[in-house]
């Protein structure tokens, strides 16, 4: 039994980048909002990590767009360091619904991108306009 299965047809393929992508975008963006929002009252090294981090965050989900793997399984890792990183600092896990909502999503790039390049290896799908 496979842990992930790669053998996926394009249409899933393409979901799956998608959710991967689409997490690291919405990830961003809302750490962008809160930053924003709470700007007055943090201190700046608070503020510049906070926009590093969705700097980073928004261009790891560029690359997975661009159905880089490396890029998709160090999104997943980083996600689950801050969750490991945050449970210890306040011994919370955070919104249980939301950890679970970009797991799937994180896991989802990863399973995308690696269906990709085996897909575009076994020949089964072409990377020119309108592909997966």
């Amino acid at each position: 039994m496979k842990l992930i299965e790669l053998n996926m047809t394009p249409a899933q393929i393409k979901r799956s980048v998608q959710l991967g992508w689409g997490g690291a975008a919405l990830s961003a963006i809302t750490t962008l909002l809160f930053t924003f929002i709470i700007w007055t009252v943090a201190d700046t090294a608070l503020i510049t990590w906070a926009v590093a981090s969705a700097a980073g965050t928004a261009a790891l989900g560029y690359s997975v767009y661009r159905r880089s793997r490396t890029a998709a399984v160090i999104l997943l890792a980083l996600f689950l360091v801050s969750r490991v990183w945050s449970y210890l600092q306040t011994g919370s896990l955070g919104v249980p619904l939301l950890s679970i909502i970009f797991l799937y999503c994180f896991v989802e790039g990863v399973r995308g991108t690696f269906a990709h390049h085996r897909a575009v290896t076994l020949g089964a799908v072409t990377t020119s306009a309108g592909a997966v």
